[in-house]
């Protein structure tokens, strides 16, 4: 919550000085169309805010946005005066989106595509009857190009952020919200899952740009996600006194030992491994709870075995912890 909360302050407050800074620029310079420029320049900003990594969204839209005037100004005078009836314009109009519709199918050139389609179409604003005004198109497009670059000069210059030290920072929260779960925390486990599932699609958001490092990313936040579940797993099977005494002691003893060494991988690993091995002995013993048994020794098992997968990631020390909130 501290993280989303700083997060919308600085989007909030970025947005804000950007619009002030251009409503200046508009104001002192006269310019009649600087209206244009604050509406596309809006919406741009809350749209860059929400991505990964903003700066490298804006430069995208600007770059969108460059290709847009020329195609938009090619097919409004060069091309639709000389056409005549809907079959043409709709073929003509296709031409022009196939660049940015295949662009929008690659993630590197995907948000260049989406400003190139708005650019387009509102630039060459096919009407009926059509409306060629040559003045107009020229300070829109003038419009576009200073609101999109005044979105890159907000984004990188105006409390930039450091997607590297995000990208940290969600990584160790998706850990600390799991290390709470094995110390004892009990919260709603959909809610739980469900925040942890979004924290994961951010950080995906933010190494879209970087494919190679995604997997490496995210499989231990992946894993986080799994060692919670399956201590919320064990958590309703104790609650629902379905094993038989003795297991359900070791079980419940099993989890008071990973709360007392959560953040410390080799002892959690030792302790699950011990708890896991004990639960598989006793399975024969009790054939009518043979199977919340097997289930109960499983859900140790594989916290075993994910913690020594990811034995670095879940290995946090107090210092680090706080660094990291």
């Amino acid at each position: 919550k501290a993280f989303a909360a700083e997060l919308a302050a600085q989007n909030g407050f970025r947005a804000m000085l950007t619009l002030v800074l251009a409503g200046f620029f508009w104001l002192e310079s006269g310019w009649n169309y600087g209206d244009m420029m604050l509406l596309v320049l809006a919406p741009y900003c809350a749209l860059v805010a929400t991505m990964g990594n903003p700066a490298a969204g804006a430069w995208q839209f600007l770059k969108g946005t460059m290709y847009a005037v020329p195609a938009a100004f090619v097919c409004a005078f060069g091309i639709l005066p000389h056409l005549d009836g809907l079959p043409l314009l709709v073929i003509t109009l296709a031409l022009f989106w196939l660049p940015g519709i295949y662009a929008t199918t690659l993630p590197r050139h995907m948000l260049a595509g989406l400003a190139y389609l708005v650019g387009f179409n509102t630039l060459a604003a096919a009407d009926n009857p059509m409306h060629y005004n040559l003045h107009d198109f020229l300070n829109y497009s003038v419009a576009w190009i200073a609101a999109t670059a005044f979105a890159v000069l907000s984004f990188q210059l105006l409390l930039p952020r450091n997607p590297e030290r995000d990208i940290e920072r969600l990584r160790h929260r998706v850990r600390n919200e799991t290390l709470a779960l094995l110390r004892g925390k009990s919260p709603d486990a959909v809610v739980w899952q469900q925040r942890q599932q979004h924290r994961i699609a951010q950080l995906g958001a933010m190494l879209k740009s970087s494919p190679q490092r995604i997997a490496a990313e995210l499989a231990p936040a992946l894993a986080a996600i799994h060692v919670g579940r399956e201590v919320l797993r064990i958590k309703k099977t104790l609650a629902s006194r379905r094993l038989p005494p003795t297991p359900h002691t070791v079980a419940q003893r099993g989890m008071v030992r990973l709360a007392a060494t959560a953040g410390s991988s080799s002892r959690t690993i030792r302790h699950a491994r011990r708890t896991a091995r004990q639960l598989a002995g006793m399975a024969e013993r009790y054939p009518q709870q043979r199977q919340d048994i097997q289930k109960t020794m499983a859900a140790f098992a594989d916290i075993f075995w994910l913690i020594q997968r990811h034995a670095h990631y879940f290995n946090a020390l107090p210092a680090q912890e706080r660094l990291h909130e």
